[in-house]
């Protein structure tokens, strides 16, 4: 007699041994003796039988299910209950509704291709804060605490707007409003925001987005169509540097006056610079090889982000002697941290920081001030630059020496020409205006020139 299918089949697979398959609790005589009759290969069989038929126990459960007729309620409305899965060991329904069988179907195939291309179709449904507390929860382990602090402040503003819609029902232009009210009014200062401000809010809900799709709790990233509203405060021009702050620069004693060199006389980019080796330096050929670039977020070497990137800069004289008493190892980092690793994003801002202190403390004029109980730092008294500065001090070195804007193009890494000729075409009427000033000074000088001799 064979045994009964079902719980028993199962219990009696579970408890299988090197040698028999054990009785399960509460078998009958007739099935323990069967049980126990069975010879190994008949246990493997039994057993691969019993496990293939729960691994097709869901595809019956869902077809079941999916297959299971419409039913009409006494509204007039027709109604169908669908199984979504097992959530934490729970099985999931929905029931959809429909004024008509055929509107029923249409949702219904609407879930299962949800369902066949892996949407989570129960997380879709969860309000925006509940999602918002899971990604933060896996973000807390997979940043510094300073920066989760940053994110956690920045999606609050959007869970104050958007918390209770179902994550599912929020579309593009919701975002896009909050994004607007952030441009027009900063949350912490209640002025208008900067452009890089808003683009720090921006850059923190794409991150949550990719979360969301990456999880298949949704499957279109509403967050990809955003943009920077005109409200916010215009980004300001990064600025290239003086004749005397060049000076500064050259003569300056400093652990940053290395990287400033490299950006200010050939142009490199900060992560360019990070990945930089002195095998790439070439003193016999006068140049630098630009062929990898350090990825600060995440704190790798990869290639340049573009093929144009990737090029061989020349060395003026000025960095070669600069250069040749720091010559290190063939395979070693031009530039480190005080570890002798490579620069990170942190370790860039700790050491761009100490660079602006000393330079202001030994340059700026701090006569008369003095430190008090609530502020101890130094006012900064010279005019900052960054690291970019130095690259754009490159680029109107160039257009002062007359480069034509193709050359510049592939000396600065452009991908696209325009961005070289917008360079050019701003520090052209810088020089315009400049050169207006000094014919205004001239006239005026030559027009008191006369005055006093026809006295």
């Amino acid at each position: 007699m064979q045994p009964r299918h079902g719980t028993h089949c199962k219990e009696a697979c579970r408890g299988l041994s090197h040698q028999f398959i054990k009785p399960p609790p509460g078998a009958t005589n007739t099935e323990r003796q069967y049980i126990q009759s069975l010879e190994p290969p008949k246990e493997r069989l039994w057993l691969h039988y019993t496990a293939f038929l729960r691994f097709l126990q869901p595809f019956f459960e869902r077809t079941v299910i999916f297959m299971a007729k419409t039913a009409k309620r006494p509204d007039g409305r027709f109604q169908r209950q669908v199984y979504l899965g097992r959530i934490n060991g729970k099985r999931q329904y929905k029931v959809v509704y429909g004024k008509t069988e055929k509107e029923v179907e249409k949702k219904v195939r609407e879930i299962k291709n949800q369902l066949d291309r892996g949407i989570n179709i129960v997380e879709s449904s969860t309000p925006f804060a509940d999602c918002v507390k899971k990604w933060l929860s896996t973000m807390k382990f997979q940043t510094s605490e300073s920066q989760y602090n940053l994110y956690e402040y920045r999606i609050s503003v959007f869970v104050e707007r958007l918390g209770n819609y179902p994550l599912r029902h929020i579309k593009p232009e919701n975002l896009q409003a909050v994004l607007n009210d952030i441009a027009v009014n900063n949350p912490t200062t209640n002025n208008p925001s900067s452009y890089k401000t808003v683009l720090n809010y921006k850059n923190t809900v794409q991150i949550f987005y990719k979360y969301l799709t990456d999880n298949r709790y949704i499957d279109f990233d509403s967050s990809k169509a955003l943009i920077i509203p005109k409200q916010a405060a215009p980004k300001k021009d990064r600025r290239a540097l003086t004749t005397e702050e060049q000076n500064r620069v050259r003569t300056f004693k400093h652990r940053a006056q290395l990287p400033a060199m490299i950006a200010m006389l050939c142009g490199l980019r900060r992560g360019e610079i990070s990945a930089l080796k002195w095998s790439d330096i070439d003193f016999k050929e006068k140049t630098i090889t630009v062929s990898k670039s350090f990825d600060f977020k995440n704190n790798k070497v990869k290639l340049p982000k573009t093929a144009a990137s990737i090029r061989t800069v020349p060395m003026p004289d000025e960095l070669i002697q600069f250069l040749k008493p720091l010559k290190g190892k063939k395979n070693s980092l031009v530039v480190t941290n005080t570890k002798g690793g490579t620069m990170t994003e942190t370790n860039w801002r700790h050491l761009w920081e100490s660079y602006l202190y000393n330079y202001n403390h030994t340059f700026g004029d701090l006569k008369g001030w003095k430190p008090t109980l609530h502020n101890k730092k130094e006012p900064m008294v010279v005019e900052p630059f960054t690291m970019h500065c130095l690259r754009h001090t490159y680029a109107t070195l160039l257009y002062d020496a007359d480069v034509d804007v193709m050359t510049a193009r592939d000396l600065l890494g452009h991908s696209d020409v325009q961005t070289t000729m917008g360079i050019y075409t701003h520090l052209s009427e810088e020089k315009k205006k400049s050169s207006i000033e000094k014919l205004n000074d001239f006239l005026n000088s030559a027009s008191q020139h006369a005055s006093q001799k026809a006295v």
